[in-house]
Parts: C-alpha cells; structure tokens; sequence
C-alpha cells in the first residue's frame, strides 16, 4: 500500500484538507472553558514570511510554554494558493472577518473570549 501513496500523489489524488475553522474554534472554546482561558487565534498562510515568522515565534519551546499557562493558540490558515488550497480552513475567512481583520493583512491575530466573541486583535489605526 505505501508503494502505491506516491504514484496516487502524482495522479493528482485530493490531498488531505485542513479541517474546518468552526472544528478548531469549537475545540479551543471548550478547552477556553475548561481551563478558563482567553482564546488566541491568530491567522497565516504559508507563502507569507511574516506568517512563518510568528509560527517559528509560537512554538519556541519557552514561548509555548509561557503562552499555554494563560492561552489557548489557535492558528488559522486563509488565503493560500491554488496549489496550496487544501491548507486553508473553510470558514476561516468568516471568522477573520468576524473579528476586525479585513483588509489587514496577515499575519493577524485576535484574542477571544472561551465563547469565541473578540476581546482585542493586532489590528494597528494607522493615524496621519
């Protein structure tokens, strides 16, 4: 069976998708709840550079340490390419939306209460 995996990725066989934005969100505001965390979710794709940056940041074994005591990180993946579609999380841009983050550009992030409503994002008013 595993001799055949490479010869169905070359056919073009789907590949696997990211599960749903509402999946990852329903999970963090149970554990939000659970533990009495604020939720931080914060949104990427994989061509941006700033994006990696943040992840690399985040899972910086004493940042992750550190930021799971308060958090729970969320990370949502919106607006990848077409050869990279399937790592985008359906929904995602809903949510985005939802909390400030049109027209902002990525990365982006937002801190949300363990019922998944906005308490703050990174969003900057840019003044004159």
């Amino acid at each position: 069976m595993l001799a055949i995996a490479p010869f169905l990725i070359a056919l073009g066989a789907p590949a696997q998708t990211a599960p749903s934005a509402e999946q990852v969100l329903a999970e963090a505001k149970t554990r939000a709840a659970a533990e009495h965390k604020t939720i931080f979710v914060h949104f990427g794709a994989s061509w941006c550079g700033w994006c990696r940056r943040m992840d690399k940041f985040l899972e910086t074994p004493e940042i992750r340490a550190a930021f799971e005591i308060h958090f729970v990180p969320v990370k949502l993946v919106v607006g990848e390419k077409e050869e990279k579609r399937n790592l985008n999380n359906a929904g995602a841009e809903v949510i985005l939306e939802k909390v400030g983050g049109t027209n902002a550009g990525l990365p982006f992030s937002a801190f949300l209460d363990a019922k998944g409503e906005l308490i703050v994002n990174s969003k900057r008013i840019m003044s004159s």
